[in-house]
């Protein structure tokens, strides 16, 4: 699902009036995932209990689940020129406060927001500039999260949901004052974000 239908849908709703793609996407999205739960149960369950047949019956769930997502990464509708001049990622200067804004964060003089942060109902997520204690801007890697596309993978670091993270040139990462989690997340103008953050004394390095 891309960022284009979550901004579209959210237009759409405002109007009473339902996007079909996005809806159908959202539909692929799910059902893949909940394949994938119930595969993983079967097979942890198979395999405690020794049972071949319920663990096969996990595996094929998974790789089905794994099939749908594969096609709906690769089957996503891209948006028309006009469509892109409706919902465009340039930063709102209309907005008061609003520094910079894209499809992936938000940012104002006081806070960012996250867009697509919990998992898995996609709700956003907006952090205090005095509640972030220094932000890293890290080159893309296996280690620094270029591949997480959602969630964590030590249960320390969380991203956002971008379906385009791995092509992103700069992975960033918020480090909390009052929490031990941290944020990793990328955005569609690494350069202005870098000058926003070192403008507010948020840029804890380079690296």
């Amino acid at each position: 699902m891309d960022f284009y239908y979550l901004h579209k849908y959210t237009a759409l709703r405002m109007n009473n009036t339902l996007d079909p793609d996005m809806k159908q996407h959202t539909l692929y999205f799910l059902g893949g995932f909940a394949a994938g739960a119930v595969g993983f149960i079967a097979l942890l369950a198979g395999f405690f209990s020794d049972q071949e047949a319920i663990m096969c019956a996990g595996a094929v769930f998974i790789c089905g689940a794994a099939a749908v997502q594969s096609v709906l990464l690769l089957s996503q509708p891209r948006p028309r020129q006009d469509e892109r001049l409706m919902f465009t990622r340039e930063p709102v200067s209309t907005c008061s406060g609003v520094l910079y804004a894209d499809h992936l964060v938000t940012i104002t003089g006081e806070s960012i927001t996250f867009a697509s942060y919990s998992f898995p109902f996609a709700g956003s997520r907006t952090v205090a500039f005095s509640d972030i204690d220094y932000i890293m801007a890290k080159e893309p890697s296996l280690i620094s999260g270029k591949w997480r596309i959602w969630g964590s993978g030590d249960l320390r670091t969380w991203f956002p949901f971008d379906i385009h993270r791995p092509s992103r040139d700069w992975i960033f990462v918020a480090t909390l004052k009052s929490r031990r989690t941290r944020i990793g997340f990328t955005v569609e103008d690494s350069s202005r974000v870098i000058a926003l953050l070192e403008e507010h004394g948020l840029l804890g390095g380079v690296s």
